[in-house]
């Protein structure tokens, strides 16, 4: 597969609006491919999944690898976030 056909999996829920909230998903995303090997599914199937089966299929980097520490796995679990009020406001923070 090309590496342009997993772009949407780096895109925030509000995929065509750039803020520094969603400018900050698209990197935790990429970390978390980095950390786990495992390309997170895109935000709006992450949000159906959500609506159908009450949970997030993206599971916490550290319950994929072991041996990512728990801050870590936090840190891109907040910057994935589907809910814009939890992200980071800066990438400073991340």
């Amino acid at each position: 597969m090309s590496a342009g056909s997993y772009s949407s999996s780096y895109r925030a829920p509000k995929q065509y609006g750039i803020d520094k909230q969603t400018d900050i998903y698209g990197p935790g995303a990429v970390f978390y491919t980095l950390i786990t090997g495992i390309v997170p599914a895109d935000a709006p199937s992450r949000l159906a999944h959500m609506d159908n089966e009450g949970s997030d299929p993206v599971q916490p980097a550290h319950e994929m690898v072991a041996t990512v520490p728990v801050h870590v796995a936090e840190a891109t679990q907040r910057a994935m976030s589907l809910d814009a009020w939890e992200h980071f406001s800066a990438a400073e923070q991340l």
